[in-house]
């Protein structure tokens, strides 16, 4: 067996240094001499800390040097503690140099990335059939109206009401004002939303939002058009760029697993865990999985915290954290207590065949009683592929960042 093309890098706990307006590498995937004329996936988050209300904390997306269209994004946060999720997604060909996450401040306080990673994904390596997956993406600025307004959408798709679909979305935002709250969701033309969020805004001027939101459903037989949708409370903003991914998993990637559940949640305190979603899948032959658990963080109260952890259990030998930071994984707070905030952790794992493998996505209340979390979603997917050949994996570490690929 051998393995769709892919890349990932992550890093964990890797924070600015003074003067801490010098941009630091987060996690950086080598140059692999992409392929030409080939569709590249990026995806990547940051689960981000600040530890001053008063400068921005700025994290990048970079391709050789050159941050991605929009792929700059800049958060003021509230307060001295306070952590917020970042996300990217983008479909790329043609592209030469490292693949880089970076991290600086505005002024002299520091920010830490608590978690940060990149994955890549070659979809024309994957095999993706014309009616196995679709994009759409939009870089027109484009102001919020009070009510949702499409803007990347799907076109074309037909689902025959059994296959499993994971949809991705992403937007950017600008000009978020510090008294109304900016909105994102997923939409189905036919079911409706599939995920949500609702951020207040901080700094009008120079804020700059990126957001990631993921589904896995099952669509009914029929015509469907997925969408990134945006709206505002009461003060309009500007969305920068959307984009959106619609791929049949069960075509595509046949080994998968999924647990979803939109109803809303309340974790368990500190120091029990609350396990939000299961899956046990049992893997035909021994290769890497992309593992994504995400859902909304429901904020209720600014004195809420919220942790959360992917636990795997890859191979028998029981469940651990990956990423590994374990109990003291941090969580995402918001700006306003009518907040509900993006949560994302992705990891790559190699999971052993033979048996059923247990992933879960946990959840814990560290702080306060009122915090909920809603639209639960768990899903993993195998890389392998019918071929002959093996995978390739190197791993390395340095400054808290570790790199694995994964080559025809």
């Amino acid at each position: 067996m051998a393995a769709v093309e892919h890349y990932y890098a992550e890093g964990i706990g890797v924070a600015t240094t003074s003067p801490h307006t010098t941009w630091r590498e987060v996690a950086v995937i080598p140059d692999p001499g992409w392929a030409a004329e080939t569709f590249y996936l990026v995806l990547a988050s940051a689960l981000v800390r600040h530890y001053s209300s008063a400068d921005q904390a700025q994290v990048r997306l970079t391709i050789g040097g050159v941050t991605l269209p929009d792929g700059a994004l800049s958060y003021e946060l509230t307060g001295s503690v306070q952590k917020a999720h970042y996300g990217w997604m983008y479909f790329l060909s043609n592209k030469t140099g490292d693949q880089a996450l970076e991290v600086s401040s505005s002024g002299g306080s520091e920010v830490t990335v608590e978690w940060g990673a990149i994955f890549v994904l070659n979809l024309d390596d994957a095999g993706l059939g014309d009616v196995d997956f679709f994009t759409g993406e939009i870089f027109t600025d484009t102001a919020t109206t009070a009510s949702f307004v499409d803007q990347a959408a799907t076109v074309g798709l037909t689902a025959n009401g059994a296959d499993t679909w994971l949809v991705i979305g992403n937007a950017m935002y600008t000009g978020v004002s510090g008294s109304s709250n900016h909105m994102m969701r997923l939409n189905d033309s036919v079911a409706g939303a599939l995920a949500t969020i609702d951020v207040e805004g901080e700094d009008a001027t120079n804020d700059v939002r990126g957001y990631l939101l993921m589904a896995a459903v099952t669509p009914s037989a029929g015509s469907h058009t997925f969408s990134v949708q945006a709206a505002h409370e009461s003060a309009s903003c500007t969305v920068l760029s959307s984009r959106i991914l619609a791929i049949n998993l069960s075509a595509c990637f046949a080994q998968h697993a999924v647990s979803r559940d939109t109803a809303q949640q309340q974790p368990a305190t500190t120091p029990s865990w609350t396990t939000t979603r299961a899956i046990n899948p049992t893997p035909g032959v021994t290769g890497p999985w992309l593992v994504w658990g995400a859902f909304g963080n429901d904020v209720n109260s600014l004195s809420n915290d919220l942790a959360a952890r992917l636990q795997i259990n890859p191979d028998g030998s029981g469940l651990a954290s990956d990423p590994a930071y374990g109990d003291a994984a941090p969580g995402a707070d918001g700006w306003d207590p009518t907040d509900i905030t993006p949560f994302h952790l992705f990891t790559l794992a190699t999971l052993s065949a033979g048996a059923a493998r247990a992933i879960n996505l946990d959840v814990q209340l560290v702080a306060g009683t009122t915090l909920r979390v809603q639209e639960r979603t768990l899903v993993a997917f195998g890389l392998e592929k019918p071929g002959a050949g093996g995978g390739v994996a190197l791993a390395g570490t340095s400054a808290g960042m570790s790199v694995a690929s994964g080559t025809l």
